[in-house]
């Protein structure tokens, strides 16, 4: 089929184990994407190998480690494509994940973005053991994450990039933006993104920087409170 000219992005650091997978994922949509971005985060493992192993049809870019933020923006300043996509290097996209998703923007031109639902699974790799302490939800869920997200690349860049002060919620936070801008999503019924849980998944090993979803939500309350004060 036909390409289409949308550009995703893959951060990725650490994730030698998933992200041939994941890159799979992208070059087997029904509606194959124009362009692949993989930015290896300053990755201390194979990661980097393994995505040169597909630089015949993927885009290779590094950069010393600075976060999933600064990871997405790198990606996203080499892009220039009406649409763009992002997917976890640990996460996999179903099939036909792009072909909905544009041919939802196509009929509705006045969407800026259309979601999808995930549906989480526990990496088969890991023993029993390690199993049994992650909690792993299995019903379909929607989801409003980077990964499950198709947007028109202008509507991104109104809302501006990712915050790279954040560890982890930073679409919460660019979602807030967008929702404070009046952007339009949609969120198709099937589960377009299979989410991989494991041991070294960011919320868990970054249990301390919870706090930057407080962060995010004040940063999104204040600006409402400076909103109201000039326009009361």
């Amino acid at each position: 089929m036909k390409s289409v000219a949308v550009s995703v992005v893959v951060p990725c650091y650490n994730t030698e184990r998933y992200l041939a997978a994941a890159i799979e994922s992208v070059l087997t949509q029904t509606l194959p994407p124009t362009r692949v971005i993989v930015v290896n985060d300053g990755s201390t493992d194979r990661s980097a190998d393994i995505a040169r192993e597909f630089t015949d049809r993927v885009t290779v870019l590094n950069r010393p480690n600075g976060g999933i933020s600064a990871a997405r923006n790198t990606g996203i300043r080499e892009c220039n494509t009406p649409l763009l996509s992002f997917l976890d290097a640990d996460d996999l996209w179903t099939e036909t994940k792009l072909e909905q998703q544009v041919s939802m923007l196509n009929d509705d031109p006045g969407l800026d973005g259309v979601f999808a639902h995930a549906q989480q699974f526990i990496s088969p790799e890991l023993s029993g053991e390690e199993s049994k302490n992650i909690a792993c939800r299995d019903t379909a869920m929607p989801a409003r994450l980077a990964s499950a997200m198709l947007v028109r690349r202008e509507s991104f860049l109104r809302v501006g990039y990712f915050n790279e002060d954040l560890e982890i919620a930073e679409t919460v936070d660019w979602l807030a933006r967008a929702d404070e801008l009046g952007l339009r999503f949609a969120i198709l019924p099937d589960v377009m993104l299979r989410r991989r849980l494991h041991t070294t998944n960011s919320g868990m090993v970054k249990r301390g920087a919870r706090s930057h979803y407080a962060r995010a939500l004040k940063a999104a309350l204040d600006r409402r409170r400076q909103q109201k004060a000039r326009y009361p």
